[in-house]
This record gives C-alpha cells, structure tokens and sequence, in this order.
C-alpha cells in the first residue's frame, strides 16, 4: 500500500466517482492519520494545454478547486489502478527563473517600475496576485481555519475589501496551492502577453509604441496620430499607389502624404501645391513602411481612389441579377424599407408632426408587381416585416374600402404568399422574427451579401420610383437630404396624416400596377401569343396572361390563419368595459392606449374580467394591425376570436393608426402640464367660494341664535312628513285607477301560465313574447306582487 500524506501526487487515468480524469495533489489531511476514514483535502493540477490547433478554442488552464476524499477510497482506487502515483507536471521555464533573470529576458521597453526598482511585467501580475490571496495563506499557516479547503468561505468577503472579483481570488488561490505552494505558479501562463496574429489599436487617447520626445516632456499635443482602420486602409493603398522601382521611400511617404492628409492648396511660383497637414496630425513614415505592404488589394485601391459610389455603379463587376434562378410569377418575392421621404401629422391635429416614418414594401421578384406596404413610425422590425408580408397575402379590398378608394379593384393587387422573400442587409435583419415567420407560415426571408448590390431585389429600384413619383411631389417632402442653409424647414409644410398619405401611396402603387408601361418586362411567349392583339403592357396585364397560361405559383392562404400568426402582439389591460392596449416598445411601463375600445359579446360571455386574482396583473396578449383599429384578434384556448373597436368615434375607427394613439396620448400629457396653473387656480377659486359661503351661513345662524330663537329649540319635521304621506297616497290612488282601467283586459302569457293568480295585473305589465332574462325578471316580481296582494 502505498504511504498517502500531504504532498503525494497522484493521476487519475479514467472518470470514476468522486475523481475525474486528471493529475492531483494532497495538500491537507484531517483527523487521525491511521484512520482508514480520515478525509484528506486534495486538488486538481491544471496541466499545459495541447499546442494551439487552428480552428480549435485552446483549453482553459485553470485549477479547478479544493475536493475531500477519503483515505480508504483513494486506497482502494490505487489497488484497482484506477489511479496510480505520479509525478508532479513540468515546471514552465519562466517559472524557475528569479526576478532578475525575467528583467533581463524582457525588452527595455516593457519594463515597469514597482516602488523603486524595475521588474518584467510578469513579476508585476505575480505580485498583485499574491498581494490578494496573502492573508487568506497567513490564515492557513496561522491555523486560524480548520483546513485549508475552508478558506473558499472567506474569499468573497476578501474580494469586497481588495474590491475585485471573487473569481481573481479563487483563481490564484488554487494555482498557488495546486502546484505545491509556490509563488511563482502565479505567473502568467506564457511568456509574453497579447493575441497572436490580431491587429492592434491604441486605445483610451495612447497611441502604439513608445512615446515621442514631446510626449515624454509633457507636451501631448504633438504625441503622434492615433491611426485606426482607415489610416491603415489609407497606407496600404498610398503604399499600392506610390511604392516604385525607383522611387525613393521619402518621396514614397511624401507622395502619400500630400494625397490623403493635406489640407488645401496654395500658389506658388504659378503652381498649386498641396499643403500638408501638421506632422502629429499625420502617419509617421514607420507607420507608412510597417503597414503599407500589408496588402496590394488593386480592386480596393481604385475603389478608395474613385469613390465607393463611382466604382460601384461604372466599375465593378456585374454577375448576376436577383431575377437569376426565377422561371414562375409568385415564386420568388422582394421586401425592404425606405424612408418616405415626408413629415407627417396627426390624424387629430394638423399642426403636430409624428416624423418621417419608414416604408416597407412587398414585389413580386420576376415582374415587380406590387402587392403590398405598410408604413411605421421609428425603425421598423421583422414584426413590421411580417404585417408587410400579411399585407401582400391577402385580399386588398378591406384596406381600400377603409381609405375610400372604392373605385380601385382589388383584383389589381394581386394576394401572393411568397415562400422565399429577397432583402439587403439593412434593418429587417433579425433573426428572432425571421424564424418564427419562416416556423409559423413557411415564409424565409434570405438577405443579399454585402457588396452585391446588383444582386438587390426589385424593391431598390422602386424606392427611386416612388420618391419622384409622390414623395417629393408632397408638401412636407424632406427630398431625401437635411435642409440646406437658409431653407424653410420641410416640418413646417406637413400637412397630410398617415391616412391621407396611404390613399395616394396605394392610388400610386395602382398606377405603377396597371398604367405604367414596362414592354422591357413582357416575355417572348407573351409577344408571340398576343401578336396582332392590342394589349397594354403593364405588370399586372402580364401577371393576369402568366395566370392563364398556368404560370403563377400561388399558395392558398387561410387569412384568419395568417393574421392570427402574422400579426404583431400587443398587450392589452383587461377592464369593466372592454379591452384596452398598451403602448408598444414601452419596455415594463404601462401606457394605456385609452382612446381605442375593444369588447365583444365573447369577451362578456367567457366572464374574461374575472378569470384573474386580485393581485395579479389584468393583462391579455392580442394581435393588432397597427394601420387598422377597427378590430384585434384574441388566440386563445377556444380558437381564433375577433373583437371589434366599440368607440363611439367613427374617425377615430376608420382614420386612427396607433401611432395617431400615441400622439394623442402625448398631446394630452402636454395639455395637463400646459394647463396645470389654469386647473389649479380654478379649483383653488371653488375652494375659497365654498369657505366664503360657509363663513356667511355660519355667521347669519350665530346672528339668528342671538336675536331670534332659543339654542336649544328643536326644528320641526312635520310639513316634510305630511308631503310624503301625499305623495305615497297620491301615487296608490293612480295605480288602483290604473288597475280598474285595465280589468277587463285580455289575460298576459304569465296569466295564462298561472290559473291560481288572484287579483288584477298590474298598471305597467306589458306582455313579452321573445324569451329573455329581461322576462323571467319581470314574471318573478310580477309573481312576488300578486302573493302580497292577497
């Protein structure tokens, strides 16, 4: 058997409980030494991880903490050779290797000064290591702790008082412990700092590499530039550019230096000659000759020269179209979102602007038949993405019918659920909502790679369209650009609401549809069987010959289905009267869209308002289409419901968007404040009227108690007694007049239901032949009447 004590090392060649496979130290051992059950403290040694594979994370190289295991189970797993003694791992070479044999391995200029004296950065991490664990040790050698094992309880408390993180302390505690006590297991794991093969930056204001002579005299003005990505970019293509045969290196940094950093040019000897920027302000020609033969990119040199605009409409390579692998109508779809270049205003105030809000446009990919849109305030999300797609799904005619454009045809918008949808990198890219649209209804939006812009979808194209053809045509058009100097702000001029603007924008995609002639699109096949005919080649004359001939993919929709899936969600409070919403993007704070109602003779009937516990909060999640508030959906157990907008305002239910809610919201808020100082006095006015009034009364019955009658007279009540008896008596005579009127009146359905019913019906009793609680009600009391009457 082997002699197990403080210090002996030990593998473990396979997982079997309580040890993992690994290399371990004892380093404490309680109780009495013969006992076969005495626990001993053991840890795990970190052992140098495998060379660096490319492709492949390097392993962590840290102790993973103190154990216990018992003398006779770590006994019996040495008979099994299941572990078997070991040695302890190479000691790195740096470890061994005093303070000064590090200084002198390290470069000059990494040296660091502590105290006095200079050391190797590696001794400075060791010390400031030790300098947190410390105590924790004085405390074990001090035996102030049962067992060393124990000290993991007052490393946080130690990590509050160096104000670090208890994981810095834990860490340098087991290394210290886990390679035999020895200090220098505290130093950095390599020889050198940093990341191999990475791009450096200076950062926090410091610039790389040593400070210049003016840095070091406390002048930081001219310290040197601070050179980023673009002034690397900017070397490497100068150095492309002006690096010859022939050519000196300072007249290479020169040439780069009056092409990328000058700034203006001046006259002299008949000349224009560049002038350069201050030297701090530019590049050092080391910084020239280190980074410039980095790359020799041609395409992204002449890209630099000519602007990324001019290279990418006359220069670049052209390979492919987005129409490239489409053969079918419906097949292949395009979305993406634009500015629309007008300010907007409130439904209910026309001086109160909402911005400009964003378009997202649905095409069809083959033709760029337009099939649907939808507008919203701020940066638009893949939940706009998805209404945009509903919108193109279904039918177009409860949207015109809600803007007035009767006269339009439905059937001129096409529905088309596309199952592949085109975009660009911009703002619907999320992968969240992408994934649940494409789970929900099968729909994968795919996104162009960067620098394809030839590959875009339709849409691109027709954001150009639609800017000349109605935005900027528009009062309150931004043109796309800030106002220029001296120029009326485009706000100022808003006029049209969300709603006037979406009845041109549809009546314009209409033209684009069904007026504007595209003969570019029409097929050879379509020529060839219309040869002779007058046809009108537009997109949706070409859309309406491909679905004859057989060539439009269309995917039938369930459009309860698609709206219960594609809407987005909304939260609303549920209340006496109805459902209200909560304002979207308001994070945990409760905004009530209060002007919009909701209920339905479901949400009375499933007693909703009382499904809820008293402290618990009143919330359900419905669907909403933000451009419609006629109605919500509610999905819930019992299927699919549509609840309805009861408000009494019919603007407000065919005009209103939400953002027009939150407008209106906003618009209130501002009122109460602007008003408060009104509010306030006219309650403080009411208050000191009433005082005053009560002051006098009290005064003219002071006045009266001293002149008049005696304190302690009673008032008498008997004239206000003796109305009421007449009243009551005045009453009972016109029923019982009502009653010998009515005696010879055919006989109500309830008496018929009743022979044993004595006396005469009552004078308001009217005979109800529908079946309703309203009857049963009415018989009860009715009934109750009679039996006290006999």
């Amino acid at each position: 058997m082997k002699a197990v004590g403080v210090g002996f090392i030990f593998r473990a060649q396979q997982d079997s409980a309580p040890l993992c496979r690994g290399l371990y130290r004892v380093i404490d051992k309680l109780g009495v030494s013969d006992s076969p059950d005495c626990p001993l403290v053991i840890i795990q040694i970190p052992e140098p991880p495998p060379p660096r594979e490319i492709g492949k994370k390097q392993p962590s190289y840290y102790a993973k903490g103190f154990q216990y295991i018992r003398l006779d189970t770590l006994n019996g797993l040495l008979d099994e050779w299941k572990v078997h003694e070991s040695e302890g791992p190479p000691i790195l070479p740096w470890w061994g290797k005093s303070d000064a044999e590090l200084l002198a391995s390290c470069p000059r200029r990494r040296w660091v000064k502590i105290g006095e004296e200079w050391a190797a950065p590696e001794v400075q991490k060791r010390e400031m290591k030790w300098h947190l664990i410390e105590p924790l040790v004085a405390m074990a050698e001090a035996g102030t702790v049962p067992c060393i094992a124990e000290l993991d309880a007052h490393v946080p408390a130690r990590a509050r008082e160096a104000q670090v993180g208890a994981n810095k302390i834990y860490d340098a505690l087991h290394r210290y412990y886990a390679f035999g006590q020895n200090k220098d297991a505290l130093l950095p794991n390599t020889p050198n700092s940093g990341g191999k093969g990475k791009p450096r930056f200076g950062k926090n204001g410091v610039r790389l590499g040593a400070p210049n002579q003016a840095k070091k005299v406390g002048n930081s003005e001219l310290a040197g530039k601070i050179c980023d990505e673009q002034d690397r970019q900017n070397i490497r293509d100068g150095y492309f550019i002006f690096a010859r045969h022939g050519v000196s290196k300072s007249d290479q940094f020169i040439a780069f230096s009056s092409t990328f950093y000058s700034d203006g040019y001046k006259n002299e000897n008949g000349r224009r000659l560049p002038l350069l920027l201050p030297a701090h302000q530019r590049p050092t020609a080391r910084e020239f000759f280190c980074h410039g033969p980095d790359s020799s990119d041609r395409e992204a040199t002449l890209a630099r020269m000519m602007g990324e605009g001019e290279w990418a409409k006359n220069f670049r390579p052209l390979v492919g179209s987005a129409r490239d692998g489409i053969h079918a109508v419906g097949q292949v779809g395009s979305i993406d979102a634009s500015p629309i270049d007008v300010n907007l205003v409130a439904c209910f105030d026309s001086t109160r602007p909402i911005g400009v809000p964003r378009g997202l446009f649905v095409r069809e990919a083959l033709f760029g038949l337009w099939c649907g849109a939808h507008n919203v305030i701020g940066s638009p999300s893949t939940a706009d993405a998805n209404l945009t797609i509903l919108r193109a799904a279904l039918s177009k005619e409860k949207v015109l019918n809600r803007l007035g454009l009767t006269d339009i045809p439905p059937d001129d918008f096409p529905g088309l659920l596309f199952t592949r949808l085109l975009s660009d990198n911009g703002e619907l890219r999320a992968i969240g909502g992408i994934e649940a649209c494409a789970k929900k209804v099968r729909v994968s939006i795919e996104f162009v790679e960067s620098g394809r812009a030839d590959r875009n979808s339709p849409s691109e194209g027709g954001h150009h369209a639609r800017h000349a053809g109605i935005d900027h045509k528009l009062p309150g058009t931004t043109y796309g650009r800030l106002p220029k100097r001296g120029e009326t702000l485009p706000i100022r001029n808003a006029l049209l609401s969300l709603f006037g603007y979406e009845r041109l924008l549809w009546q314009w995609m209409h033209w684009a549809n069904t007026k504007q002639r595209v003969p570019h699109l029409v097929p050879t096949e379509m020529k060839r069987a219309l040869a002779g005919q007058a046809y009108n080649p537009t997109r949706i004359e070409i859309y309406r010959w491909a679905e004859r001939e057989g060539y439009v993919n269309k995917r039938p929709v369930n459009e309860l289905y698609l709206r219960s899936n594609l809407l987005p969600t909304y939260t609303a409070s549920v209340q006496r009267n109805g459902l209200v919403l909560h304002r979207p993007s308001s994070e945990n704070r409760v905004e009530l869209l209060n002007d919009a109602l909701f209920s339905s003779d479901y949400i009375e009937q499933s007693c909703l308002y009382h499904n809820f516990a008293f402290n618990e909060p009143r919330h359900v999640e419905v669907r909403v289409d933000p451009d419609d508030l006629s109605e919500i959906l509610l999905v819930d157990a019992q299927g699919i419901h549509t609840i309805p907008n009861i408000s009494r305002d019919v603007i407000l239910v065919r005009e209103y968007y939400v953002a027009d809610l939150i407008a209106s919201n906003e618009a209130n808020r501002l009122n109460r404040v602007e008003t408060k100082s009104e509010d306030d006095q006219a309650l403080s006015d009411q208050r000191m009227s009433r005082m005053t009034e009560v002051e006098e009364a009290r005064a003219r019955q002071k006045k009266t108690k001293a002149t008049g009658r005696p304190p302690g007279a009673k008032v008498s009540r008997e004239s206000v007694r003796e109305n009421q008896r007449q009243e009551k008596r005045a009453q009972l005579d016109e029923a019982t007049r009502r009653a010998a009127s009515l005696a010879t009146a055919p006989t109500t359905g309830w008496r018929q239901s009743d022979p044993n019913a004595a006396g005469q019906s009552a004078s308001n009793v009217v005979s109800i032949s529908s079946s309703s609680k309203l009857k049963n009600a009415l018989s009860e009391r009715l009934t109750k009447f009679q039996n006290t009457g006999r």
